[in-house]
């Protein structure tokens, strides 16, 4: 795989590619839409004809813009083709041809069904039917193992296996460290729109803010986390923050709230949040 803009080769997968192209300052959808978009219809719903969500790089867009209208394209679409594909199938009953039902009927001639003669009793019956029971029911667990599973979730929770915050620092170091040495950089993803807000905010109010589109977006060495814009001489950190930042309430997600309270702690520096809406 090459890169379309520069004829940059080597790239080695999807992600790659996406990495590389922000060098271009050019978004995702917007290098798929020019380079790989498969005709004119490619990101238009194919039943009502609406425009569909954009999903990756490989995916391309939706075929359907609605829950509806994919009910209405599996159900008018998708499963008369299977339908006729299977060429009279019914559940259960399969029209082998003749020559196959032979074969199946030779191969089958002579074999000993390993049941053959057994009752109920029979310890290899008892094994057989608890299998299946278990495998419909679910196999109950003893309360020694129940006492395993109990003591392993706590001393996970006491060494901060679940959510510590160690482990989330050395998880992103750890995909930052796997994406240098796999691309040689390290460029997060960012919202053009919001930097220019940010340069907007930044000049309105006597900020030099260091962004995705200034220098880069600030990294955290100590913390992993990139900020969306930093003025280090006025130690002043500033982030956009977009629609799903904020959970059903209209309130900041947890995460967000522990992010900045973490780069403060660090950083000892103002924290200032623009919302999607305006809002500061």
């Amino acid at each position: 795989m090459k890169c379309k803009i520069c004829n940059k080769i080597n790239i080695k997968n999807a992600r790659s590619i996406s990495n590389h192209i922000r060098i271009h300052n050019i978004s995702m959808q917007k290098y798929y839409d020019k380079f790989y978009k498969k005709n004119d219809l490619d990101g238009f719903c194919c039943i009502c004809g609406k425009e569909t969500h954009y999903v990756n790089f490989t995916d391309g867009y939706r075929m359907t813009c609605s829950k509806k209208c994919w009910t209405t394209r599996h159900t008018k679409v998708v499963w008369p083709s299977l339908k006729s594909k299977m060429n009279g199938y019914e559940a259960g009953t399969y029209n082998h041809s003749k020559e196959t039902r032979n074969l199946l009927s030779k191969s089958l001639t002579g074999r000993k069904v390993w049941n053959a003669g057994l009752t109920v009793e029979d310890e290899r019956v008892r094994k057989s039917v608890d299998v299946l029971l278990a495998s419909i029911i679910g196999n109950p667990l003893s309360n020694e193992h129940r006492n395993k599973i109990s003591k392993g979730v706590r001393l996970a929770h006491i060494k901060g296996k679940f959510s510590g915050n160690d482990t989330k620092l050395k998880q992103r170091n750890s995909a930052i460290n796997r994406i240098e040495n796999r691309n040689g950089q390290v460029i997060p993803n960012y919202n053009p729109e919001a930097c220019k807000i940010i340069e907007q905010y930044g000049k309105e109010h006597g900020y030099n803010f260091q962004h995705a589109e200034n220098g880069g977006e600030y990294h955290i060495k100590e913390l992993g986390y990139f900020v969306d814009g930093y003025d280090k001489e006025k130690n002043v950190v500033i982030e956009y923050d977009e629609k799903s930042h904020f959970n059903e309430n209209g309130k900041l997600k947890s995460k967000d709230v522990n992010r900045q309270t973490e780069i403060i702690e660090y950083l000892k520096c103002n924290f200032i949040r623009i919302k999607y809406n305006g809002e500061i």
